[in-house]
């Protein structure tokens, strides 16, 4: 760490940044940080506990409680981060359900610090059955043919899926390292992008609201209502209040989020919705009684604060002008 901020301190420039891995204890990673003496360390030691600590059955407590585990080791002054999805595991949409695809994304952007996407979460890939000829980790080659589907991380390490052309245009090629996911006609940029709905779609509006004040600067909270439904608040004085809210059970639930932050207004409005919602951005909904359908996510935004508001009236009226010019 010492030569990376020394190199900083004589060339400038943007932060380097070191980052490490260690599937450990909570109270080893936080060495990681910074040793007992206060020696700096590692700005990012992967924060692996969304894929080590949560499965298909975990309740909105378990999210939770991965939250404030890992804020309650964070040192002052260091930034946090949140990895949902790895090479070395099966895809999120795999590991924790393919109708959940946006409310994890949503989740994982809506937390401060820094969030990790491993390629091709963004569109929802999933896991590809990998035969044992076409099978290229060492751990399973050393396997077996008997046992390698068991040590084998290849199915989550298939070619990117940038869209319908052969090899997924990932590569004009006649062949890649592994094989193309049989899916890739449907689940690709391409298609994404053209959707009128779609998961990219979703994440590029929640990597839209990570540029804001709120989620740069704000304060954040999960807190879970009931077994199902796991809210993630950031809030910042004088901005726009966020509540991200995704249901991750089967049933339909109703929750009130009048004390989900202060001074919460009669309604709040649809920042981002899931693909699977029937609500739309912009569309409003009553504060005490907010409805979400199974797996449905979404993020409602409370009236912007008076400092917000003088922004988004200077930037309406150069836009004005600029239409009138």
């Amino acid at each position: 760490r010492e030569l990376i901020d020394a190199f900083q301190a004589e060339h400038g420039g943007e932060t380097r940044v070191i980052m490490t891995e260690a599937y450990s204890t909570l109270d080893v990673i936080k060495t990681y940080y910074a040793s007992s003496t206060g020696r700096l360390g590692s700005h990012m030691p992967f924060n692996f506990r969304l894929i080590t600590e949560v499965d298909k059955q975990s309740t909105a407590a378990d999210y939770v409680k991965v939250v404030k585990d890992w804020m309650s080791i964070l040192p002052a002054g260091q930034v946090p981060n949140w990895v949902m999805g790895n090479h070395d595991r099966p895809r999120v949409a795999t590991r924790l359900g393919e109708e959940r695809i946006d409310a994890l994304n949503m989740v994982l952007l809506s937390l401060s610090g820094a969030s990790v996407t491993y390629q091709g979460e963004e569109i929802g890939m999933t896991d590809v059955y990998i035969s044992w000829e076409d099978t290229v980790d060492p751990a399973a080659c050393n396997a077996g043919k008997d046992l390698y589907a068991e040590k084998s991380r290849d199915p989550c390490r298939t070619p990117f899926q940038w869209d319908d052309t052969a090899m997924a245009g990932f590569t004009t090629g006649s062949k890649t390292w592994l094989p193309v996911g049989d899916r890739y006609r449907e689940v690709n940029v391409q298609a994404q992008l053209a959707a009128e709905k779609s998961h990219l779609k979703v994440y590029q509006s929640m990597m839209e609201l990570r540029k804001t004040k709120t989620y740069q600067l704000g304060t954040v909270k999960a807190v879970a209502l009931g077994d199902s439904v796991l809210a993630v608040v950031r809030e910042l004085t004088n901005f726009g209040t966020y509540i991200t809210l995704a249901n991750f059970g089967s049933q339909i639930e109703v929750i009130s989020g009048i004390t989900l932050a202060d001074a919460l207004p009669g309604k709040l409005y649809f920042e981002v919705v899931s693909v699977n919602s029937h609500n739309i951005r912009g569309g409003s909904m009553a504060t005490k009684d907010i409805v979400l359908l199974p797996n449905e996510a979404f993020v409602l935004k409370a009236q912007i604060g008076p400092v917000e508001r003088v922004y988004s009236s200077i930037c309406d009226s150069w836009l004005q002008n600029k239409l009138n010019s």
